[in-house]
């Protein structure tokens, strides 16, 4: 098996994920495994050691068959087929990054800031103004790995490579196959966009006092009613938003919050 024949084999076992049921595949349960996909394409893109990516790959195709056992789903018979061109890699890539911040972004928090995005979560959940009185067994909450990565924007990645796999494992026209390619690519612009709207989101939230960075912020926002007329494409607001997320980066590596 070589490098091209391992990109193969990854969307057989993402068909094989999502052959139980789209929706049913993205349970709770079931975001470690997306996570380990998103991880494991980026490192077969990068051809990274070969033995290393095999291991990685038989971890993930036993998850995967644990996976349909649990819903007494029979393995499908694989497709060694391979995406007649790499349009979406690039895509694929910056959704990377944009996890890549978010993660980076996170770490730069305290155990105190991470509970105040959790609180604030809730309380749009419940249209409710919680505080930390109301919750018991904090340390729970400090440790929680549940909002390691945006979930909203592990499903923007699921759906790709759901379209991505139809592709694969269907003889499609040309112009069927070309939809179904700006769809799984338009499903990883959104997801970038919206890690980066996370980031923002919750940097405005723990920094309320940085002008500097509302100032900025206003000027994406006026951007964003020139998506809505057209004027531009969300791609192109989403790498200003993550111009900006770096310069948060930045000034949290610095300490140069003002």
């Amino acid at each position: 098996m070589n490098y091209q024949q391992l990109e193969c084999d990854y969307f057989n076992l993402y068909n094989q994920f999502i052959s139980v049921d789209s929706t049913i595949s993205f349970e709770k349960n079931n975001r470690i495994l997306i996570k380990d996909f998103v991880f494991f394409y980026h490192q077969i893109l990068k051809q990274k050691d070969f033995n290393y990516l095999t291991g990685i790959r038989n971890k993930i195709a036993l998850k995967v068959q644990k996976y349909m056992q649990q819903y007494s789903i029979a393995p499908k018979s694989l497709n060694l087929s391979c995406l007649r061109e790499n349009k979406h890699i690039i895509f694929f890539e910056m959704f990377y990054k944009a996890l890549g911040y978010f993660v980076a972004f996170r770490q730069k928090l305290n155990e105190d800031q991470k509970l105040q995005i959790i609180i604030s979560s809730i309380d749009e959940s419940f249209g409710y103004k919680f505080s930390i009185e109301n919750f018991q067994n904090l340390d729970h909450f400090k440790k929680s790995d549940i909002l390691t990565l945006p979930e909203r924007c592990l499903n923007y990645f699921h759906l790709a490579m759901i379209h991505l796999c139809i592709m694969i494992l269907n003889s499609l026209n040309l112009k069927d196959y070309n939809q179904h390619l700006d769809k799984a690519i338009n499903y990883l612009i959104d997801g970038s966009f919206n890690i980066y709207e996370i980031i923002l989101k919750e940097y405005s939230l723990l920094y309320p006092k940085d002008q500097n960075f509302k100032r900025e912020l206003a000027k994406l926002k006026e951007l964003e009613v020139q998506i809505l007329m057209q004027e531009i494409s969300k791609l192109k607001l989403s790498n200003n938003y993550k111009e900006l997320c770096g310069e948060i980066l930045y000034n949290l590596e610095l300490d140069k919050i003002t």
